[in-house]
């Protein structure tokens, strides 16, 4: 890899990563959901830092070219993150449905005391 890519790559991910705690600061983006992104950021410096470390990496897992483990490296992370963002959908899923439950049952609570109440304005009357 060349030295005029890696900076390249650097400025990239520097960027990324700016623009996403810009939009921690401005609580479009949850701190917690931004983790594995901040974990993405670290291994994409740590590959733009130390090039050979792929190629590590590939020698380890019995991989023969480096760009091989790159793809392997990244299905992986892109299937953390499709995980990490299944597990935040059901999550919401379960807490929509129990709120919407909730909801029906105080409307139910509220259109029951209207009622009484108005069954006592007209035995008043």
């Amino acid at each position: 890899m060349t030295i005029y890519l890696r900076v390249i790559l650097a400025f990239v991910v520097l960027a990324f990563i700016i623009i996403m705690l810009e939009l921690i600061s401005r609580r479009t983006l949850s701190l917690k959901y931004s983790l594995l992104w901040l974990l993405v950021c670290v291994v994409l410096i740590l590959l733009v830092a130390f090039p050979n470390l792929l190629g590590i990496i590939a020698h380890i897992l019995h991989i023969e070219l480096p760009i091989n483990a790159l793809y392997l490296v990244s299905i992986f992370i892109l299937m953390l993150i499709s995980l990490s963002l299944t597990v935040i959908v059901s999550r919401q899923t379960v807490r929509i449905r129990n709120m919407a439950q909730e909801n029906a049952l105080m409307e139910r609570r509220i259109r029951t005391i209207e009622k009484l109440l108005e069954e006592k304005k007209e035995e008043k009357k």
